[in-house]
């Protein structure tokens, strides 16, 4: 089980302290490179507002607590255009197999919080070869993104990430309208 599933549970367990009533959306990326995968998982958060109030009175979050499952598995189909919003996923050079995601949906005190995960299942990478995760945010897409790219099971970076327009890019980042980043890894050299 990766970070990224422990990380899901967290962010659905505490969410953000974002009490404001009217705010823009706020969106988190978390994207974990290995050797056979690429797990990825996007957090939204909305605060309580006509949006949010207006998807929960569609897929009836307000009776007793919860909607029922023929209204949650609408609800999950529902909430992923407006949490990926123009975001675009790539492994460079591979096409891997991608999973239906899971979609987790809680409505807590007027908040619409969602999380989704993904799995991008790939070839084992070899011992000398090199894995390339890009991610872009359409011209379109009008949430900034809080960005995480990271390995694991043994992979590290090998370049330093940079975006379109040459700017390094750390572990952690913001992703604007219009901005494409990637990162390169490979296996961990022990010596």
């Amino acid at each position: 089980m990766s970070i990224v599933v422990g990380l899901l549970a967290l962010c659905l367990l505490f969410p953000s302290a974002a009490q404001a009533h009217d705010f823009e959306p706020e969106r988190q990326l978390l994207v974990q490179v290995f050797p056979d995968r690429v797990d990825i998982m996007v957090e939204y958060l909305e605060a309580p507002g006509e949006r949010s109030a207006m998807f929960s009175a569609q897929y009836l979050f307000g009776l007793g607590g919860g909607a029922d499952e023929a209204f949650e598995e609408l609800a999950k189909r529902a909430i992923l255009p407006r949490m990926l919003d123009g975001l675009k996923f790539e492994v460079v050079g591979e096409q891997p197999r991608t999973n239906e995601p899971e979609v987790k949906i809680r409505h807590v005190d007027g908040r619409l919080m969602a999380a989704a995960m993904v799995t991008y299942d790939l070839p084992p990478l070899g011992e000398d070869e090199r894995r390339t995760f890009a991610v872009h945010a359409a011209d379109r897409s009008f949430l900034t993104t809080r960005t995480f790219i990271y390995g694991g099971e043994g992979l590290t970076r090998v370049d330093e990430p940079t975006g379109e327009d040459g700017a390094a890019a750390a572990e952690f980042f913001g992703l604007h309208r219009g901005q494409r980043w990637q990162a390169v890894f490979g296996q961990e050299k022990i010596e």
